[in-house]
């Protein structure tokens, strides 16, 4: 047991890797017993890898190079970096269409490349919600961690989360092309899809009959 603990010594790291790779030793030291106390600190984590997930996305589609100390009190809370990605993009639609769009444009076709990941931000705030219910005080605790389910409940919700974040940080990559690096027909074809004016499949053709074009054009 005291081998399995050696990581609470580790020093706190402000990524998101961090967190994921902490709140799973504290999902798989409690799992097996059902034990409260992992639970809630691999919520924790969880909840903080969200945030800083969200708060990658927010960055890369910004370009921020620097924050300043106001903005980034501003950018401590998730629902608040959503809603700046919100005025980037306009809605929830429009991001993940975007964000397919990003995914198609990087996907060379080749299997043995790992795919871009393609983040869903609600999925990710609900998740975020949902283990805040294992984050806070119960004022009936016969209603919750007295309950046998709730606890193994939440090491299911635990194992939901653990393997939706480590498909789109570890098994996918992770990022978003500078759209200022966009050559003009993909911008078009960028409008078109996320408007709704064609479907995936024409997207992959058309990308695929430019792509000679795009190239030969960066090697000049």
């Amino acid at each position: 047991m005291e081998k399995e603990l050696d990581f609470i010594q580790d020093k706190r790291e402000n990524s998101a890797g961090f967190h994921m790779k902490i709140a799973q030793k504290w999902r798989r030291l409690g799992e097996p017993q059902f034990l409260h106390n992992p639970l809630v600190y691999s919520a924790l984590e969880y909840r903080m890898s969200i945030e800083r997930i969200v708060f990658e996305l927010y960055a890369l589609m910004k370009r921020l190079k620097f924050i300043g100390k106001d903005e980034a009190k501003k950018l401590e809370k998730l629902t608040n970096i959503i809603t700046q990605i919100m005025e980037i993009i306009g809605n929830s639609k429009y991001l993940y269409r975007i964000l397919k769009f990003n995914s198609m444009l990087f996907d060379d076709g080749i299997q043995s490349v790992k795919k871009l990941a393609i983040p869903d931000i609600n999925k990710l705030k609900n998740f975020w919600y949902a283990l805040s219910d294992y984050s806070h005080m119960k004022i009936n605790p016969e209603n919750s961690w007295l309950l046998q389910d709730y606890v193994k409940n939440g090491y299911k919700l635990l194992n939901e989360v653990e393997d939706y974040l480590w498909d789109i940080k570890v098994r996918k990559h992770f990022g978003f092309f500078r759209v200022d690096t966009w050559q003009p027909e993909v911008v078009d074809l960028a409008e078109e899809y996320i408007n709704e004016k064609i479907d995936e499949d024409s997207v992959k053709t058309r990308l695929m009959l430019m792509k000679p074009v795009i190239v030969s054009r960066f090697k000049k």
